[in-house]
């Protein structure tokens, strides 16, 4: 089983001088394939490289251009020997900070097993490196082949254009990437060779192919599927698996190898993984038999789609897509299940009554902070308020010449984060009614921007560095 790096979450700081740098580290998924061509073998390295994990440098000739350096050693070992070092760099430029981009190496190499080591190093960040490493079998060595190639999951392919980077067997596509199908991923693509089976059995022969789950082996999954194969030299399998039915969790997608008196000649597999939310919220409802009876079942969609807006500063980073995507789709019944568990598992003796004191809070919130863009609650202003709850003071500036109208929230202390003495920052820059934005906090897990004096008196950039009755926004930050 192949190892692939774990996916963790970065935040993207914009600078206003020099770089883009990036807060955490380097966040690459790496896809090795090892494939057969006549008697040669040659492995695949696909790498996509997430553009918000790596520090882009602007051009000192180009203010909207960026780029990134990225050195790659790629070493194959056999036997503990290094058998292949290859170290080259991988440099881009772009205009846009958000795009990811992919990186494709071939080489040859001998039947075998493999130990593979990558080693990426940011160049404009040479402390952030990242290793990754893979075992890899190319066939029997004794016999100078392999029957099968490694299994390569897709994101999606295209057989009219190019406008995917990678091509195979008369289709281009894009690797799965960290072989994880999110929650608008309902198709299960993989493709795979087949060698020489003649070489093997003189009989007719055929691929069972179908999914397991990797957590929980004895769940039934109807997802398995038959191929006849023609015993040509190379026998090229794109399967294509709808697997919209399954929930969030771990995976293998089997194969198997019989002949036609059903003797299993070889078996292997290919491990992915899935986040199906709404799938997850459907299971759970069949589980719990009070929902039935639950307060929410008295809402309609408007009131349910209002009330699940309302929570989304109480619920966690780890349920905010499924919350987005359970108000954005038509199905009412997990929009009710989804705020009937959010409070019974929050207040489980008294949930209707939680819910409904919280939701005057919001109501009035929505009331004080609304603007032309939304709920008052899905502003800054309103999120902050009903996630730290009312400040302990404020500082409200609306006539400083070099500024637009700006906030500060003052804290005394803040229980989910342990921490006292706890500022916010929302600015006014559009001049807008009520659309202020969170430019600065102290706060662990909110916007801290080291850059919050420069955007505030951006106006004022020639003077920038020269203290005077028009910057105050400083002393009120560290005086209050």
């Amino acid at each position: 089983m192949k190892s692939y790096l774990s996916n963790r979450c970065f935040i993207i700081l914009v600078a206003f001088i020099l770089i883009v740098p990036c807060v955490q580290g380097m966040k690459v998924s790496v896809t090795p394939c090892v494939f057969r061509s006549g008697d040669m073998h040659y492995l695949e390295v696909y790498s996509r490289i997430m553009s918000e994990s790596i520090q882009f440098v602007i051009d000192p000739e180009d203010d909207s251009s960026y780029s990134s350096s990225i050195e790659m050693l790629v070493i194959l070992k056999k036997l503990d020997a290094v058998v292949m070092a290859d170290k080259y760099r991988i440099d881009n430029s772009v205009s846009d900070v958000n795009l990811d981009f992919w990186d494709m190496k071939r080489y040859n190499m001998d039947a075998g097993k493999y130990n593979l080591e990558i080693r990426f190093i940011d160049l404009n960040n040479i402390t952030d490196t990242l290793e990754y490493s893979a075992i890899l079998d190319a066939g029997d060595e004794i016999e100078s082949k392999m029957i099968h190639s490694d299994i390569l999951l897709m994101a999606e392919i295209d057989t009219s254009n190019k406008r995917m980077r990678f091509d195979k067997a008369g289709f281009f596509f894009e690797p799965l990437c960290f072989n994880h199908l999110g929650a608008g991923q309902n198709q299960l693509i993989a493709y795979h060779e087949i060698y020489d089976l003649k070489n093997i059995t003189e009989k007719e022969c055929f691929l069972k192919y179908f999914v397991q789950n990797f957590d929980d082996p004895l769940e039934s999954i109807n997802l398995t599927g038959y191929k006849k194969l023609e015993g040509i030299p190379i026998e090229r399998i794109l399967l294509n698996i709808d697997v919209s039915s399954l929930g969030s969790g771990n995976y293998i997608l089997g194969c198997e190898i019989y002949d036609r008196e059903k003797k299993l000649l070889k078996n292997y597999d290919a491990h992915f993984s899935v986040f199906h939310p709404l799938i997850d919220v459907m299971t759970d409802i069949d589980k719990d038999e009070l929902f039935e009876s639950s307060f929410v079942q008295l809402f309609d969609e408007t009131e349910l789609d209002y009330a699940l807006k309302a929570i989304f500063p109480l619920v966690g980073n780890n349920q905010t897509e499924t919350l987005n995507l359970i108000i954005s789709g038509n199905e009412i019944e997990p929009k009710k299940y989804f705020l009937y568990s959010f409070w019974n598992n929050l207040v489980p003796q008294n949930s209707r009554n939680a819910y409904q004191k919280y939701m005057d809070v919001a109501r009035a919130v929505d009331i004080r902070y609304a603007n032309n863009v939304g709920h008052g609650f899905e502003t800054d202003r309103g999120y902050i308020f009903l996630k730290y709850g009312r400040p302990d003071d404020n500082v409200f500036v609306e006539e400083e010449p070099s500024a637009p109208p700006y906030e500060i929230w003052i804290y005394n202390y803040i229980e989910s984060t342990q921490q006292t003495n706890v500022k916010f920052l929302f600015y006014n820059p559009s001049l807008a009614g009520n659309d202020f934005k969170l430019l600065h906090s102290t706060c662990r897990g909110e916007l801290s921007n080291p850059n919050w004096e420069f955007e505030l008196y951006r106006d004022a950039y020639d003077n920038f560095g020269s203290d005077g009755f028009n910057k105050n926004a400083k002393k009120f930050f560290n005086d209050f």
